[in-house]
């Protein structure tokens, strides 16, 4: 059944809104939704969308960019049993376990498959000998999703912080129960009144050690830091009230003792705080494991002495100079090394410069680490460094820049800067005009004041509103990592966009694909044959606009670097490439590909990169909010210009060759703190650590999406405004909040100083205001 689209300005596959300027094909948001939403429905799998709910996130389809293409994690599985571990990246509803689990009931030799959503895993057993394991992972990647081997398993701080707010819940609901009891009608004078009064104290502090004790901890390394952050005043509101109850109890009336509203205080707090921890961790743990030494592997020759090599996979960081490596087709090469064999091979830089365009190597010649091997054929390379020199290795083991904002907005920090103190200071003077009534008067008035100005509402209507702002941001395909971004992005003033993987998709896509219908079968067989082996990114492009075309298994072309393909059959001999190889008689190098028989010019093809959505309106839209919008790239600036030319963009800066330190001292030079840059590539990790905050579409390779605060799925870059626009409408949401909690603070503080606020008083008022502010989050948010 094919989804019903109950609205025309919604994707038809993912539900999400359209917007003028964005639609792609038939109704879709971006090209990933439109190729996974034709799959399904060519492999009769349409039945994915009555189990999916009725909003997905974006597809992400693989760019083949990344090392990933090397399976080699999977072989070393398979070889040590049936029984196959390996992360999913794009899990997220019950549609996805159903799909999968249905395209393992189609592959043969399937036994058992167990799909975790909630951690992104699957468990297969299998047997060896009829199941295709290649075909199976590349038929999943096909719908979207990417596997990688399984990461090591940590304990996550939100499953911790669900114990203890489940405990918490548990002792708050016991002391609660008892307190009514005091509250109908149980005096000092029952035969039960001292047990129930000595099990509410210990209950209460109980959830003091348990649920109480990540703010005390937290507040502790605040105070010896010298950091502002709202964990501050809600532990001093428990050590407070626990102080002041336990003096009462043990010294003064019982009676007089906040223990249920101390408890209810700490499991309201522990909520907000699990609600925040909780959201982060999924949106980090969608993400396959990212490459860093540990984890990256390669293939190493080693000679056994009797003139033959065997292969050993080895983590890169232990490879060093002199090392024989073999890089095959879609894998990376990890450090500096020389071409040993075949004499050719083709090369993708855009993840290390930015440089749109494959580069020819020969044999003898220097790679730089990063490459690519887009070539039909394995390479057979030698290091010229180990891992530990190497550049390449240098970024990706920097760890993250740590920035020193906090997770709170800057005008709730100034807020927190003085409540504290004031607080303190007000119970203080609270303590001293009561003392001459009665210590024991004086400490119940004190503790009144503390805990009816504890920031409760704030603690949990603002990590409320932050939560469904992720949620719906997530359904957008749009994913958090940090915290602090509902910290930045409201002062973010401009977008500073890499160029190739960014703007574009980093691939080619043929100007008028209609030619290839003109071609007769000799022709279109030929050029099938000459791009089927080749992952270059102009035989790529053809070959996706040629779609299903006969071709001859027999059939092997050969890659000259740098030049093109070439292929004799039956005596004719076909080339592919740039005219000055194609053609015989020609030194022609102009900017296109030749189609050639025996020499002579059959076809010629103009080919263009993909651009990222439509990117017109997107900068206008821009410059019409008064936002700033620059361009840096690695890519030549010839290529930058003529992207600007040639879809009329207007941005306030396009540069062009820019070194990755270049870009990061362009960002320092023009105030890179109120700044948002989005990139895609390594070169862009220094410029993430200089820019107020970073954005990443690139979540198949390794080292950007760690760094960044935020990613996003598709090929819409309206996500990143979507972010932001979310960013300032939940500051918006927590200005509300904090307003609401300083006119209830001070109406509570001006009755509890009188001394009218009573136990029962605090249990009602305070969490009847929390229930107020989280409603009327949930109403404008």
């Amino acid at each position: 059944m094919t989804r019903p689209v109950t609205k025309p300005d919604r994707c038809r596959h993912c539900q999400n809104l359209l917007e003028a300027g964005t639609v792609v094909g038939g109704g879709f948001c971006c090209r990933g939704c439109e190729a996974v939403y034709g799959l399904l429905h060519r492999e009769g799998l349409q039945q994915y969308y009555q189990i999916a709910p009725d909003q997905l996130p974006p597809s992400a389809l693989a760019t083949g960019r990344a090392r990933g293409q090397d399976l080699g994690w999977l072989d070393e599985q398979v070889a040590r049993g049936a029984r196959v571990r390996a992360d999913v990246q794009g899990l997220h509803c019950a549609a996805c376990v159903w799909l999968i689990e249905e395209l393992f009931e189609r592959q043969g030799g399937g036994v058992e498959l167990v799909v975790n959503p909630a951690v992104g895993r699957l468990q297969m057993v299998v047997d060896p000998d009829r199941f295709d394991h290649h075909g199976f992972v590349q038929r999943i990647e096909s719908f979207g999703y990417k596997l990688g081997p399984p990461r090591k398993d940590a304990g996550r701080a939100s499953t911790q912080m669900l114990w203890r707010l489940g405990i918490s819940t548990s002792l708050s609901m016991n002391v609660m129960l008892i307190s009514i009891a005091f509250y109908l009608g149980l005096s000092e004078g029952s035969e039960i009144y001292d047990v129930f009064i000595g099990v509410a104290f210990g209950l209460s502090t109980l959830n003091v050690a348990v649920g109480g004790w990540p703010f005390l901890r937290s507040a502790l390394a605040l105070m010896r830091t010298r950091t502002i952050h709202l964990d501050l005043p809600i532990a001093l509101g428990i050590a407070a009230t626990w102080c002041g109850s336990a003096y009462c109890y043990l010294f003064g009336d019982p009676a007089a003792a906040y223990f249920d509203s101390l408890c209810v205080f700490i499991t309201l707090m522990l909520a907000g705080r699990f609600l925040q921890t909780r959201t982060l961790e999924i949106n980090r743990r969608h993400l396959l494991r990212q490459g860093d030494d540990e984890e990256w592997r390669t293939q190493r020759l080693v000679a056994d002495g009797q003139g033959c090599d065997h292969i050993d996979r080895v983590r890169v960081g232990v490879v060093t100079r002199g090392d024989r490596l073999l890089i095959p087709p879609g894998g990376t090469i990890p450090v500096a090394a020389t071409l040993i064999r075949p004499s050719n091979a083709q090369l993708s830089l855009a993840w290390i410069t930015g440089e749109s365009a494959a580069v020819g190597l020969r044999a003898e010649e220097e790679a730089l680490a990063g490459g690519i091997n887009v070539g039909a054929t394995a390479l057979e390379v030698r290091a010229l460094e180990g891992w530990d020199d190497s550049e390449l290795g240098a970024l990706l083991r920097s760890p993250p820049a740590v920035h020193p904002e906090s997770d709170l907005p800057p005008w709730l920090v100034a807020v927190v800067r003085w409540y504290v103190p004031a607080l303190l200071g007000l119970a203080g003077i609270a303590f001293a005009a009561w003392a001459p009534f009665g210590i024991q008067r004086a400490v119940e008035v004190a503790t009144a004041v503390l805990i009816v100005t504890c920031p409760c509402a704030f603690g949990v209507a603002a990590p409320l509103a932050r939560e469904l702002a992720l949620v719906a941001l997530r359904m957008q395909g749009i994913f958090v990592r940090a915290g602090r971004f509902f910290t930045v992005a409201p002062r973010v003033q401009g977008i500073v966009f890499d160029k190739t993987g960014t703007l574009t998709l980093g691939e080619l896509s043929l100007s008028s694909p209609g030619q290839l219908d003109t071609l007769d079968q000799e022709t279109r067989t030929a050029l099938g044959n000459l791009c089927r082996r080749s992952a270059h990114p102009v035989c790529v492009a053809l070959s996706s606009a040629l779609g299903e075309c006969a071709v001859s298994p027999e059939a092997l072309p050969t890659e000259v670097a740098g030049e093109g393909m070439e292929l004799e059959r039956g005596g004719v001999r076909w080339r592919l490439g740039r005219p000055s190889f194609a053609l015989y008689d020609s030194s022609n190098t102009a900017g296109y590909t030749c189609l050639s028989r025996n020499g002579a010019e059959v076809a010629r093809f103009l080919l263009s990169e993909q651009m990222r959505g439509d990117l017109g309106p997107l900068f206008a839209h821009l410059r019409a909010i008064g936002m700033r919008s620059a361009i840096l790239s690695g890519d030549s600036p010839a290529r930058v210009k003529e992207l600007v030319n040639a879809l009329g963009l207007q941005t306030d800066c396009a540069l062009g060759g820019m070194r990755p330190e270049d870009k990061a001292e362009w960002l320092r030079e023009n105030d890179g703190s109120q700044l948002l840059m989005v990139g895609d590539g390594i070169n862009d990790t220094p410029a993430f650590s200089a820019a107020g905050l970073a954005a990443t579409p690139a979540i198949d390779l390794p080292g950007l999406p760690t760094r960044a605060d935020f990613y996003f799925l598709g090929d819409n870059l309206r996500s990143v405004l979507t972010a932001l626009s979310w960013a300032r409408q939940t500051d918006r949401v927590q200005r509300r909040v904090l307003t609401f909690a300083l006119t209830y603070n001070a109406l509570a503080l001006a009755a509890a100083l009188a001394g009218w606020v009573s136990p029962l008083t605090a249990a009602i008022i305070m969490p009847a205001s929390s229930l107020f502010i989280i409603g009327d989050t949930l109403l404008r948010q």
